[in-house]
């Protein structure tokens, strides 16, 4: 599978969690989309969906957490 060309600049080192910074709104719709509860296991999960969606699509949205709102 290839990565579309104008998507290859994001490099994968701009992944951290410094990003993740869900509103009260996010983190319900988060809570209820996973059935996670506890917010430092949500935190957690995120962190690790958003590697493995980077790992196959390096958009910048998911480098940003843009995903999760």
């Amino acid at each position: 599978m290839s990565v579309p060309p104008n998507h290859r600049s994001f490099p994968k080192s701009a992944l951290n969690s410094e990003g993740y910074k869900p509103t009260q709104e996010d983190f319900v719709y988060l809570k209820k989309l996973t059935g996670i509860q506890d917010e430092d296991l949500l935190k957690e999960h995120v962190l690790k969906v958003q590697v493995e969606a980077f790992s196959i699509y390096p958009y910048p949205c998911i480098g940003l957490f843009q995903f999760i709102t």
